[in-house]
């Protein structure tokens, strides 16, 4: 797209949305890989995730290769018009356009409207200006969390065991999301969460991964 979404603040978190850009480039050095693309957008190094030739020229034939660059760009806070460059191995200047940066939707004032939960790992996995009532969700869908697999199953008294959950239907996907609690009353002890990864494809509605605390 022209134009990316900044930052969304939803769900009592601040969303850090990452948009993938495609641009379509005449004249495009042919059969590179990502890896021998240099990108950057406002000054700042990007990653590219794909580079493919979609038209070469026949021998001998002028200005018709067309390549596409497909970059992630990053979150920023301010809008505005930021310059992106690309530029392969070898090429002696960047190829040079524009990405607008421009606020989104209130999604939170959106789907509190209707009732609704913002469904903002739909956000982060495709980010949208536009106010799309495709990202909001009833509570009731969202999964209910199941341990289906500890291990180890003991551990320390005095803590300090790493322990690996299996986990099903957790609606998080960031570590910080997730509090742990063992015991109660004058027992009760927070343990640390290490790391949460979750399956590709999970979503608030369903998920499966690996929580270790």
């Amino acid at each position: 797209p022209a134009s990316v979404p900044t930052v969304v603040t939803a769900g009592g978190r601040s969303l850090q949305l990452l948009s993938k850009v495609s641009a379509t480039i005449a004249n495009f050095p042919q059969g590179v890989l990502p890896s021998q693309v240099a990108a950057t957008l406002a000054g700042e190094e990007v990653p590219v995730l794909e580079v493919s030739d979609l038209v070469r020229c026949a021998p001998l034939a002028i200005d018709c290769n067309r390549t596409r660059v497909v970059l992630l760009a990053p979150a920023l806070e301010s809008p505005g018009a930021k310059a992106v460059s690309v530029r392969a191995s070898g090429m002696a200047a960047g190829v040079t356009f524009e990405v607008a940066y421009e606020p989104a939707c209130d999604f939170q004032a959106l789907c509190e409207a209707k009732g609704l939960l913002v469904d903002y790992k739909s956000l982060l996995d495709a980010p949208e200006i536009a106010c799309d009532p495709a990202y909001c969700l009833a509570s009731t869908v969202v999964s209910v969390p199941e341990v289906l697999r500890v291990s180890p199953s003991e551990g320390l008294v005095v803590g300090g065991t790493l322990i690996t959950l299996q986990v099903s239907g957790l609606p998080a996907f960031a570590a910080a999301d997730v509090t742990v609690v063992a015991g109660a009353g004058v027992t009760k002890a927070f343990g640390e969460v290490v790391s949460l990864a979750q399956q590709p494809g999970s979503s608030l509605k369903s998920s499966k991964g690996v929580l270790v605390v």
